[in-house]
């Protein structure tokens, strides 16, 4: 099965993705949940290179497979909590891409996700 997005209700909606504590290799099970701009969860904004498009895996949102890049998982795999559950935004998952309105309304409020995010964190790819 795969993720279906509901809608946001407010132009002050957006989702926040609820990353498990793991560490490694382990799987990365996430939830995506809706939140407001500017409330009270904190939440890192993540900043990554997409990496090669054909190299792809999948995490698990809200129970559901949903593919990413290699990239975005090696980035979400590295940067989790290993012991609690860690807040991110990630434009990849917590917009729907498929919707054009909701991508153009998420894509204008960028900026403020990042300038309300409690940190930034730029990942460029694994070292090797």
């Amino acid at each position: 099965m795969t993720y279906r997005y509901g809608p946001l209700h407010s132009p002050y909606d957006f989702r926040l993705l609820h990353v498990s504590p793991g560490v490694g290799d382990q799987p990365v099970h996430c939830r995506l949940a809706h939140d407001t701009l500017g409330g009270q969860t904190k939440y890192h904004a993540l900043s990554y290179t997409w990496g090669s498009l054909e190299e792809t895996s999948t995490v698990t949102v809200n129970g559901c497979l949903y593919n990413v890049t290699a990239n975005l998982l090696s980035a979400l795999s590295n940067l989790r909590h290993p012991k609690k559950e860690s807040a991110f935004w990630v434009d990849r998952i917590c917009i729907d891409q498929s919707n054009d309105d909701e991508r153009s309304q998420q894509v204008a409020q960028m900026r403020d996700v990042y300038e309300k995010a409690e940190n930034v964190d730029i990942w460029l790819g694994s070292h090797t």
